[in-house]
């Protein structure tokens, strides 16, 4: 829950310039929705790139891992 009152909002992202901003005034028991636009780059469908290897996940520890729930099935 966010407290009553004017916020200004900003969407980034690292491979499209510039920032898309918003003022918004949220009263007290209301509920807010805003969207942001960004364009994305020229010449490319999306402003995504899917690295592979990913540099994230299991394979980048280097090594095996096998993951144990820590909760007992009833």
């Amino acid at each position: 829950m966010v407290p009553p009152g004017t916020y200004r909002l900003q969407a980034w992202h690292p491979q499209i310039k510039g920032v898309a901003e918003r003022t918004v005034t949220i009263e007290p028991g209301g509920t807010l929705s805003v969207d942001f636009q960004l364009k994305a780059p020229i010449g490319r469908r999306t402003a995504h790139t899917v690295q592979r290897p990913s540099r994230f996940g299991l394979g980048a520890l280097g090594r095996p891992l096998t993951i144990l729930p820590t909760v007992k099935r009833q």
